[in-house]
């Protein structure tokens, strides 16, 4: 755990929390890859999006990313993302600034950074949830209070001969475990408040859809609130449910796990491979070198390799993909050069 601290910290200090480090390039443009790598390049199904409407698997780590920036960063990074579709995207502040007073006013502070995104598609209306993951050292450690257990019994399942053959029984051994330490638990069970707001949206009835992502930590708070709620969850590096999913409260079930959420698990991140994933994950390439692996979790990187692999299909190319990530450099569309593109600093 020590180390996955170092890790989250790390890319804190390298990546940045309050300003954007991306710069949109428009102009410029990857075309997919002539090979079969990613099946969930485009996902759709089960997310309620109308006919015709095929959403970027990079645009959820996107939406991930953002939950970083500053609230008033937000709307412009998605009009530089999504300017080129034909749709209205709306970072919708007042949502959830009023619902955070509602929780103040009740005596529950939430201690959790959120955005909620609301895409307005062909007449439809839909919202997606985007949970920050951890920005010091302390939300770090209350967060990984959630996974102790589970990455215990991992270790010790490593260590035992045929020590899967426990896996059946390791998710009750481990709510019997919580059972000592529920009281501890209980106040960093940061996932209840974003639970009680897309319980809050979905009763709203003004979206015809509802979805929940985010990275890291937040990604495994998403993926807790996802199951709760049974809405679509895609999460990026994030830790997974499937061995803690009795120690939560309410508890998840296998089936919401493996029909409720996508995990997105780069080579080499240690983060997505706490707990056990469900049945539906994507793999993706870190091309960081030995050295670099630390590198692996960062968010920028999977989407550079998302569009990188998968084409950027009408968003914007990145000039961090080539400039910091070593990608090829994307084609241009215009007259400008990636250089002089790159040069221009078109930071959101």
């Amino acid at each position: 755990m020590a180390v996955l601290t170092v890790l989250a910290l790390s890319q804190n200090r390298t990546e940045g929390l309050s300003t954007p480090d991306i710069t949109y390039l428009p102009d410029f443009e990857y075309e997919p890859q002539n090979v079969l790598a990613y099946p969930t390049c485009t996902v759709k199904k089960g997310l309620g999006y109308p006919e015709g409407v095929e959403p970027n698997l990079s645009d959820y780590a996107f939406i991930a990313k953002l939950a970083y920036f500053e609230p008033n960063l937000v709307q412009p990074g998605l009009n530089s993302w999504f300017g080129a579709l034909d749709m209205n995207v709306t970072n919708e502040i007042t949502i959830v600034k009023q619902f955070k007073e509602r929780q103040e006013k009740k005596q529950q502070n939430n201690p959790v950074a959120f955005s909620f995104i609301s895409f307005d598609v062909e007449g439809k209306k839909i919202g997606i949830v985007s949970v920050r993951g951890t920005s010091n050292i302390l939300e770090m450690l209350v967060d990984l209070q959630l996974w102790t257990s589970a990455a215990l019994a991992q270790m010790l399942r490593a260590v035992v001969p045929i020590g899967h053959v426990w896996d059946s029984i390791l998710p009750t051994l481990l709510k019997i475990a919580s059972m000592f330490s529920s009281q501890a638990v209980e106040k960093v069970a940061f996932y209840k408040h974003t639970t009680a707001f897309v319980n809050e949206i979905v009763a709203s009835g003004n979206y015809s859809a509802v979805h929940i992502t985010g990275h890291s930590l937040g990604g495994g708070i998403a993926i807790i609130t996802g199951a709760q709620t049974g809405i679509p969850v895609i999460g990026l590096s994030a830790p997974n449910a499937m061995l803690s999913r009795e120690t939560f409260s309410p508890p998840l079930t296998k089936e919401q796990l493996d029909t409720e959420v996508i995990n997105v698990i780069p080579d080499r991140d240690p983060f997505p491979r706490i707990d056990d994933p469900g049945q539906v994950s994507q793999s993706i390439r870190c091309t960081a070198p030995a050295n670099g692996m630390i590198t692996c979790h960062y968010i920028v990187r999977s989407i550079c390799e998302l569009h990188y692999q998968c084409g950027t299909r009408n968003r914007p190319a990145l000039c961090e993909c080539h400039k910091k990530y070593g990608y090829p450099k994307p084609m241009p569309l215009g007259n400008r050069t990636f250089e002089d593109a790159c040069d221009a600093k078109l930071l959101v």
